[in-house]
């Protein structure tokens, strides 16, 4: 056991006693980060607390840094080996995959559907700033006789160059501006089209997307199904990040404090909000046919 601590940097002295609890819900959220890239890395910070060996801190890593071999073992870069890395000590890094279908150790996470949405969206907002700059304000035109020398061509764009700041502008004479109103006609329309791009993000995030089809009744029904999705989503991120730190971290703070134990178990309840009015009328028809509760 000692040999496994040097290896993993825990100093062999007791020390200072450290009294630094580890912010176990940040931990949760960083490992989480597996849902957008695929996969996720944490490095455990192992340190001596009195007589016991506790995580003091777990620290969130570059996927970039790391890749894994061909026995899904994870390996970590280093400027001599850029490639395929260096092993990584034992029960050091915490790593919590997320979308493989083929048990890939990489994971599959929803950047890989999220990224033409994003992008789209990204361009389209841009001629959206284009778009509202033609349409809002006319363009304005300078014209200036055959033979007009350069020093006059270049106040006749300093003078179109004022009007688009809303300044008074002087024109020497025989030149002169005309303001072009832009036209268009159809249906078109940038912001139907980056609102279908949020759309498809918060389907592949959420399972839902929010639809102003709906009203009235149809839309707090729609957003009762969407809730409920997004519970079952939480519920499923839960399994997985306490399946992963059951199978890691808890087993490692065991065998290293208390070898040959049965490790404990963590897990999040995850459900919903109780109805109260139904809790009430049942108990109420319980209480009516004799049962107190």
């Amino acid at each position: 056991m000692r040999e496994q601590l040097t290896n993993i940097g825990v100093p062999e002295q007791d020390g200072e006693q450290i009294a630094v609890p580890t912010n176990f819900d940040m931990v949760c959220v960083n490992l989480l980060d597996s849902l957008l890239k695929g996969f996720a890395v944490g490095e455990v910070m192992w340190a001596r607390d009195g007589a016991e060996v506790v995580a003091t801190e777990i620290r969130p890593r570059d996927q970039r840094r790391f890749v894994f071999d061909t026995e899904y073992k994870l390996r970590m870069k280093t400027f001599e080996n850029l490639l395929h890395g260096v092993p990584v000590p034992q029960r050091k890094f915490v790593v919590h995959t997320f979308g493989a279908k083929d048990g890939s150790p990489y994971g599959m996470g929803l950047g890989s559907k999220l990224f033409w949405p994003a992008l789209f969206k990204r361009q389209g907002i841009t001629f959206w700033a284009t778009f509202l700059d033609k349409f809002g304000s006319p363009t304005a035109i300078g014209k200036y006789p055959n033979g007009t020398q350069s020093t006059e061509k270049d106040k006749l764009l300093d003078a179109l160059a004022a009007i688009a700041q809303d300044a008074g502008v002087a024109i020497p004479e025989g030149m002169v501006i005309d303001l072009l109103e832009a036209a268009r006609g159809g249906t078109v329309s940038y912001e139907d089209f980056c609102r279908y791009m949020d759309e498809q993000m918060s389907y592949a995030v959420l399972g839902e997307a929010a639809g102003g089809q709906n009203s009235g009744g149809a839309l707090a029904s729609a957003a009762i199904l969407r809730n409920e999705v997004r519970l079952e989503l939480v519920q499923a991120d839960c399994d997985l990040l306490s399946s992963t730190l059951n199978s890691t971290l808890v087993p490692w703070i065991t065998q290293y404090n208390v070898p040959g134990a049965r490790p404990p178990k963590v897990w999040r309840q995850v459900k919903a909000a109780e109805d109260l009015k139904v809790r009430s009328e049942r108990d109420k028809n319980l209480f009516a046919i004799g049962f107190r509760p």
